[in-house]
């Protein structure tokens, strides 16, 4: 008896041994190192999508590092002339402004969040500089509102009114929401913009008049604090209020869908928190609370524009490399790590970190589907980008 059960342990421990091994070939066989002057790593993805998005942990270094870096490998050979942002219209229209001018206002207040340094929007506007005039790429904010500051709105408008003076009676308006908004009263700080919003609403000639070609622009910016403004505030990053997180992606879906019609021979980029980007579900909540994020009703609604035409990229982090105090660290470290497990399996993560060599960069297809596990990593993204 004693004989048939070590046959059998050795068995299974053989079996297992081979599963693994069979899971680091297939992930080895897959993986590639980066360079952003290729067209190898994403070269079955250029022809088969139109949105390009990439899942991050946010506030890591690597981040800043990794936009740049696949951003400029899409605009080469995928067509990709539109970057969609985790930020509201307003801080999509100062990166712009940015892009076009170097104002350094512009600059201090897009970085205001810390998602991305300095640095990476430096970088980006040498390679801005750098592309033909009629051939640039432009950032659209399509979150909510809710965040941006009054500073950010008026600069925002500033912006759009340009070389014309903005008449007294508006920018009374402005200063009196940039004054409410700074108590931090959101019901005081709704009810001054509603009289911003209310004044366009009612002398729509006069804004026309002033705003020409940016009127449009205006009016979406209003519209889209207006709409935000009706949420409340509602901290996203740690609540587990799924109607509120469902309603928050469902404006993001909008927005995208609006923007990609506007933009029929673009394709799109774009660099947002880990839980938004999942293909069949929101990653970062329970699953008994699980709803769709915006990121898989893009792929999978028969209305939408981008239905499978989605490609799903998550960053996989190895060292804890944070802008931030050591105590949020040492938290975040830990929420990535329960996180991370609920969509990589372990044994995909110890292959590439053990057979990858590091301060490298490398792309792992996990499309192909040789293994069981990569299979179910596939749920959710097509493609693991790494700086080991």
């Amino acid at each position: 008896m004693y004989k048939y059960l070590i046959i059998i342990l050795l068995f299974i421990f053989a079996s297992v041994n081979l599963f693994s091994q069979n899971t680091k070939n297939c992930v080895l066989l897959n993986t590639k190192q980066y360079n952003q002057d290729d067209s190898i790593c994403f070269a079955e993805a250029y022809e088969n999508y139109r949105f390009f998005i990439m899942g991050e942990y946010h506030f890591n270094k690597e981040n800043n590092e990794l936009f740049p870096m696949v951003f400029k490998n899409l605009y080469h050979n995928a067509n990709v002339r539109i970057i969609f942002m985790e930020n509201g219209f307003a801080n999509s229209i100062i990166a712009n402004h940015f892009m076009k001018t170097g104002n350094p206002k512009s600059l201090n207040l897009i970085t205001s969040t810390n998602q991305f340094d300095k640095q990476m929007y430096k970088e980006l506007k040498v390679f801005y500089d750098s592309l033909p005039i009629n051939d640039k790429f432009r950032f659209i904010g399509v979150d909510l509102e809710i965040y941006e500051s009054a500073n950010k709105f008026i600069h925002a408008a500033e912006i759009l009114f340009g070389d014309n003076e903005i008449p007294d009676s508006i920018y009374e308006l402005f200063n009196n929401f940039q004054n409410d908004a700074s108590t931090k009263n959101i019901d005081i700080a709704q009810k001054t913009f509603d009289n911003i919003y209310f004044d366009w609403k009612n002398s729509k000639e006069k804004y026309i008049t002033l705003l020409d070609e940016n009127y449009t622009d205006y009016v979406k910016l209003l519209k889209r604090i207006k709409e935000s403004y009706r949420f409340h505030f509602y901290n996203y990053n740690y609540g587990r209020d799924s109607l509120k997180q469902t309603r928050r992606e469902r404006f993001i879906y909008n927005n995208i869908s609006e923007e990609v019609k506007n933009y029929p021979d673009y394709n799109f980029f774009g660099q947002f928190g880990l839980a938004h980007i999942g293909l069949e579900r929101f990653l970062i909540v329970n699953e008994k609370n699980g709803f769709q994020s915006f990121c898989t009703k893009l792929n999978t609604n028969p209305k939408s524009p981008l239905k499978n035409n989605v490609c799903s990229i998550a960053i996989i982090y190895f060292d804890n490399n944070i802008y931030a105090s050591k105590i949020y660290q040492h938290y975040s470290s830990l929420i990535y790590y329960i996180s991370r497990k609920k969509y990589l399996p372990n044994k995909i993560y110890k292959a590439i970190k053990e057979n990858t060599t590091p301060n490298k960069t490398y792309v792992t297809n996990i499309s192909k589907n040789c293994n069981s596990l990569l299979k179910k990593t596939n749920r959710n993204f097509q493609y693991l980008i790494y700086k080991r």
